[in-house]
């Protein structure tokens, strides 16, 4: 018997905003008794480790697209029967990665399994504005994530009635005409909430197709405990950013005791300091995805690599 506990869905392409919206209500305490799980295209959960930084309670599902790693159930099925059996979480939220393909992703929580332990409430897709027309022209997976959402929030953006915005929300309709408006991501957080867990007010697509290919995209975990020269770093990424799709992670910079948070999404590279290492051992942790095949992955890893710091 299925359950009344809800599951909402949180996707949108690489870069969106995903992590900053559930931070942002994590802080607030409007993540209170929610279970957050965490899908990340590389092997480092580098969204996990931020959402903790902000209170939340997260369960890491990192090493690819959650439709394409959980064709088993497994892993997955064990995260959310691990959940169901504690009273105090009362509802989850899957973020997805950004290259999620939504038709898979809703097979596995349909399976009876997973529809016996929660409720899939809702799909909701953040939507990066000022990238939008570029990347949901370029990857189905984006614009499959439009088509099966049923509420959008838009990001990067202060105004709805700019043109920027508005240009975004003529492209998202076209791929879903009867998708409601859309919220701003910086707007109030209760109304965040209530946008968030309000109930699904428009059906299912009627049987969305099961099978799907990914883009021809590859994703780089550097995780070294070598300090590294930030500069050199973003000089090698800067080489490559006809390619690059995301960069998001933690950075050992040499001399260093907090590390350096380093993400980009377009249209530049942003570096901040963040928390201290504490008592760990200080080690870089960064994530790239970009397009190209296994040969560009490797040529670029040993690009970064050589970043290592040498004193003089």
């Amino acid at each position: 018997m299925t359950t009344e506990r809800p599951l909402v869905v949180l996707s949108g392409f690489l870069g969106a905003g995903k992590t900053s919206l559930l931070s942002r209500l994590a802080r607030a305490g409007s993540l209170d008794g929610t279970l957050v799980l965490v899908n990340e295209a590389g092997e480092v959960s580098i969204d996990g480790a931020l959402l903790r930084s902000a209170r939340a309670e997260v369960v890491d599902l990192s090493g690819g697209a959650a439709c394409c790693l959980y064709d088993d159930e497994d892993d997955l099925l064990a995260a959310l029967s691990s959940a169901a059996t504690r009273p105090e979480i009362r509802r989850i939220v899957l973020e997805t990665s950004g290259l999620v393909h939504p038709a898979g992703l809703l097979d596995l929580l349909s399976a009876p399994a997973c529809a016996a332990l929660w409720t899939v409430t809702g799909f909701a897709v953040v939507v990066d504005v000022p990238r939008a027309a570029s990347y949901l022209a370029r990857f189905e997976e984006a614009r499959a994530q439009v088509r099966m959402a049923d509420r959008v929030a838009f990001t990067k953006v202060e105004d709805l009635a700019s043109s920027a915005a508005q240009d975004a929300k003529r492209v998202v309709q076209a791929l879903h005409a009867h998708l409601s408006d859309p919220v701003l991501a910086g707007a109030e957080v209760a109304d965040l909430g209530n946008w968030l867990w309000a109930p699904r007010a428009l059906p299912w697509p009627a049987s969305p197709p099961s099978s799907h290919e990914h883009a021809e995209v590859f994703s780089l975990s550097l995780v070294d405990y070598a300090a590294y020269d930030v500069a050199r770093v973003l000089a090698v990424l800067g080489q490559h950013l006809s390619r690059l799709l995301r960069v998001k992670g933690f950075v050992h910079v040499a001399g260093k005791r907090e590390r350096a948070f380093l993400e980009w999404a377009g249209p530049q590279f942003e570096i901040s300091w963040g928390e201290s290492f504490g008592r760990s051992q200080p080690r870089t942790e960064l994530v790239v995805i970009a397009a190209g095949d296994e040969a560009a992955r490797s040529a670029l890893e040993a690009s970064l690599r050589a970043c290592r710091y040498r004193s003089l």
